[in-house]
């Protein structure tokens, strides 16, 4: 009898592992290989021979890339969510990773020394605004804080769960 029951439970536990393993519980696979988590600067494997990346761009630095490549984001929405621009981390504009917000959508980038400035992961629009915090299609959050007066360089936005600051530039 003890022999059925070691058997039963054996045969169960098989069937319930298969059945986890067919609906990929614990699998990467189904996971979207483009979704950037705001705030976390992932390690790249660049391996750049000289310390200037940009050069092989054409530029003299990856800053100076961004200031020619930038066009000027106006928008005539005078309720914008957030200022519209660039947002660097810690306002270092040859950061390997900034976001752009253009008419309530951030838009995140990262420098690849072959080709520039790509897109990483999907625009993630903001749909609520409370105060200073805001709340993205994600779930994620984040606080906005605003410059007094026209003076945007000390805007800034602090993702929740980061202690990166990411400030305002207009290009």
């Amino acid at each position: 009898m003890k022999d059925w029951k070691k058997c039963t439970a054996f045969l169960l536990a098989l069937v319930i592992c298969l059945g986890l393993a067919a609906c990929g519980v614990g699998s990467s696979e189904g996971e979207r290989e483009d979704y950037y988590t705001p705030g976390v600067i992932e390690d790249t494997d660049y391996d750049f021979t000289d310390d200037n990346p940009a050069e092989q761009l054409g530029y003299d630095s990856i800053e100076d890339m961004r200031t020619q490549e930038h066009e000027i984001i106006s928008s005539d929405d005078n309720d914008n969510t957030v200022a519209e621009g660039y947002w660097y981390p810690d306002g270092d504009r040859s950061s390997s990773l900034y976001f752009m917000v253009q008419r309530d959508t951030i838009y995140w980038y990262e420098f690849d020394p072959e080709q520039g400035d790509i897109q990483a992961g999907e625009p993630d629009g903001i749909v609520l605004k409370l105060g200073n915090k805001r709340r993205l299609q994600s779930g994620q959050t984040f606080q906005y804080t605003t410059s007094r007066g026209l003076d945007m360089s000390y805007s800034k936005i602090c993702f929740e769960g980061d202690t990166t600051e990411y400030f305002w530039r207009e290009r």
